[in-house]
């Protein structure tokens, strides 16, 4: 028992002796009782991208008298949206010292990244807390500040002019590139390249996703943009506006300056970039035919809107894919991205690019696809009601059948020749008129139109009174109407 006693003493005493050397390795401090406060040298602060490596505020803070001294101390400057209570910050670290600036540039990035937008003002609380190693930490009184931000995305171009050539369609006629935006944001960006027609202050951009930082343009785009989208005469100067639109993850939007560039294209006709066909399909699980090859006409077959242009109205099915054909039933060719993460409502395509099928849209509905190989792109729109009729009828004394009505099928009835394009050859009777209905036998829809020969498609109460004028001299004509670009023709 005595010796039980004397190893348990043993072992206080060990305690005992490492507790001392402890506290004598970690000498203890006496707590500052000092009132710790900050100021700031404006509360209200707009900088332009000119004051962006200038000093925009200063601040200045107590000294919390710690034991340690100043030049122990540690200070941390934070920054966060107001009335948050700092649940998200950024800060910026300073020691031994009672004073620290920021530069134009960093207060803008702080009022970008807490969702500021260009040129209106938000405001940030700001407080400072002092410790040292860690320990007893102050914090001071919130200071707000009101921030109007600058955009700090940056714009631009190899040239200023491009003349464009025949000869070099192909090549590279222009590049861009530009800065990573919203400094100090650690979230997701998209980028939206836009042009627009010059000094028009963007009223009508044109965009294009990127997901790069840098966007270039061959000769032949640089032509079609200025000559066929805005107008410009071949041999000519046009001038083209661009500029960047990035989006954060928080949803603030900033825009780059524009940038001017004047273009001389080497024609005025519309240059395809790729050859057009003389027909087009669509094949696809988002579509009511699938994968079926060949596909079903002329419900999927596409409508030619001009020489370049192809359009189809279609019930598609959302979260699905589908291609564009040359030739319906043969697999050999396709129209389709070349990229994997191609927009649903549009994006660039290619002749024959690989393995990507074009993504349909997310949700169930009637859309409207474009193909245009001018541009090399497609779109795909949202239409609340089809504007192209299930069967289409022609009616008045200029037909064998008069005003009858219902009218006499199928000599009075159209043939429906692609998705939206409904064609009849008819013999006509001079200085007569005529009606198209889209149901036989009702007289609550019409279309027709002012012209003998054709022009555009009036629908309902637009249609005049006097009805559609027939051709000056009898005979047999063919009447095509085309619901995608609302024209009708009548040619003998």
């Amino acid at each position: 028992m005595k010796k039980i006693f004397m190893i348990m003493l043993g072992i206080v005493l060990v305690a005992f002796t490492n507790s001392c050397q402890d506290s004598e390795n970690n000498p203890q401090f006496p707590k500052s009782d000092a009132d710790f406060s900050v100021t700031a040298s404006a509360t209200t602060i707009s900088v332009s991208p000119q004051d962006s490596l200038s000093v925009a505020v200063t601040f200045t803070w107590t000294d919390p008298k710690f034991a340690v001294g100043l030049s122990n101390s540690d200070f941390t400057v934070m920054f966060g949206p107001t009335d948050k209570n700092f649940i998200s910050f950024s800060s910026k670290d300073f020691t031994g010292i009672l004073t620290g600036s920021l530069t134009g540039k960093e207060v803008n990035a702080l009022a970008l990244k807490f969702g500021g937008a260009i040129g209106e003002p938000i405001v940030l609380d700001m407080r400072v807390v002092a410790s040292h190693n860690n320990n007893e930490p102050k914090i001071s009184n919130i200071v707000k500040i009101t921030v109007t931000p600058f955009s700090d995305l940056a714009l631009l171009s190899s040239s200023a002019t491009v003349v464009t050539k025949e000869a070099d369609a192909a090549k590279v006629g222009i590049s861009f590139n530009w800065n990573a935006p919203f400094v100090g944001y650690e979230g997701t960006r998209t980028y939206q390249f836009q042009y627009a027609e010059g000094g028009t202050s963007f009223a009508s951009p044109k965009s294009i996703a990127v997901s790069v930082l840098n966007k270039s343009f061959t000769q032949l785009e640089l032509n079609n943009i200025a000559a066929l989208e805005f107008g410009t005469l071949a041999g000519e100067v046009g001038n083209v506006d661009f500029r960047v639109k990035c989006t954060n993850g928080l949803g603030a939007i900033i825009y780059s300056n524009t940038v001017t560039v004047g273009i001389t294209p080497y024609s005025s006709k519309p240059v395809p970039k790729y050859p057009v066909p003389d027909n087009l399909f669509l094949v696809g699980d988002a579509s009511p035919g699938g994968w079926s090859n060949p596909v079903p006409t002329p419900s999927q077959q596409f409508t030619k809107i001009n020489d370049y242009t192809f359009g189809l109205v279609i019930q598609l099915t959302g979260g699905k894919s589908y291609l564009a054909l040359p030739v319906n039933g043969d697999w050999s060719h396709k129209y389709n991205p070349s990229i994997s993460n191609a927009d649903p409502a549009g994006d660039a395509f290619a002749p024959d690019a690989g393995g990507n099928n074009i993504p349909g849209p997310a949700a169930d509905g009637l859309y409207k696809i474009v193909i245009d190989f001018v541009a090399g792109t497609y779109t795909t729109t949202l239409l609340s009601a089809s504007p192209v009729p299930a069967n289409l009828y022609i009616v008045g004394d200029a037909t064998a059948g008069v005003w009858a009505n219902p009218v006499p099928v199928p000599s009075q009835q159209f043939t429906q020749i692609s998705n939206a394009e409904f064609e009849l050859t008819i013999d006509l009777t001079a200085s007569k008129s005529y009606l198209l209905l889209p149901v036989n036998g009702d007289w609550g829809h019409k279309y027709g139109g002012t012209s003998k020969t054709g022009s555009d498609l009036l629908v309902d109460g637009d249609v005049p009174g006097s009805n559609t004028p027939s051709p000056d001299a009898s005979g047999t004509y063919t009447i095509n109407v085309n619901f995608l670009t609302m024209q009708y023709t009548v040619k003998q």
